[in-house]
């Protein structure tokens, strides 16, 4: 059984179903699959998967790829939802600051970052909870309906299964991302598949017309 996350209507027609990790600051790939799906579900009772973009996301800064990643309170096999974040380590407050070292001269950085900002201020205790703030703020950032359902149970089987798809160490050959101006473009060069707030903090409302142009190979 599932929940729906608001009360919006599916508009985009498509004609299949995914089901979706809770992910923190999800990469490019995670809403280009997400656009592509009629009705997203967001697992919250599947086990616990460490160095995984369900506590971590990608950005590049001045040294190059970085990751943020949340500290999270944990035992072995334990369920999404009871996860809890490590509030006693500065981890926020490490975060913002990357985000800003990373981002402030972007097009788009002053237009946006009070919107993430105050997430890091705010007292959360699940890493589901905050996943879920996050990705319901971005979907309004990118005009996007929120779609999410999400599960009241474990989903044993699933045939459109991102859950372990979308994964730092393994790439979605099937998806082209083509190339944005990056803050440190020059110095790096390119490097897709980013969080999805760097295509925002770079692209600002062309961001969405972005994600439809990652075709798939």
């Amino acid at each position: 059984m599932t929940e729906r996350s608001d009360g919006l209507e599916c508009s985009l027609g498509l004609s299949k179903t995914s089901v979706f990790s809770s992910t923190y600051l999800p990469p490019i790939e995670w809403y280009v699959e997400y656009l592509d799906t009629e009705e997203v579900l967001i697992d919250r009772f599947e086990h616990y998967v460490k160095q995984s973009y369900r506590n971590r996301a990608h950005i590049c800064g001045a040294q190059g790829l970085q990751r943020l990643i949340v500290p999270v309170k944990r035992k072995n096999h334990m369920p999404m939802n009871e996860v809890q974040l490590a509030n006693d380590f500065p981890w926020k407050t490490e975060h913002l600051r990357s985000l800003q070292a990373a981002y402030r001269n972007s097009p788009y950085f002053e237009y946006y970052e009070h919107h993430f900002a105050e997430f890091y201020d705010q007292s959360i205790e699940t890493l589901v909870d905050l996943n879920s703030k996050f990705h319901q703020k971005i979907m309004i950032m990118l005009g996007i309906e929120d779609r999410a359902h999400y599960s009241e149970e474990y989903v044993d089987q699933f045939n459109n299964d991102f859950r372990n798809q979308i994964h730092p160490k393994q790439s979605n050959s099937s998806l082209t991302f083509p190339e944005y101006p990056q803050v440190f473009q020059e110095r790096h060069g390119f490097v897709a598949n980013l969080s999805i707030i760097d295509l925002l903090f770079n692209l600002g409302p062309e961001s969405l017309g972005y994600l439809k142009s990652c075709i798939r190979r």
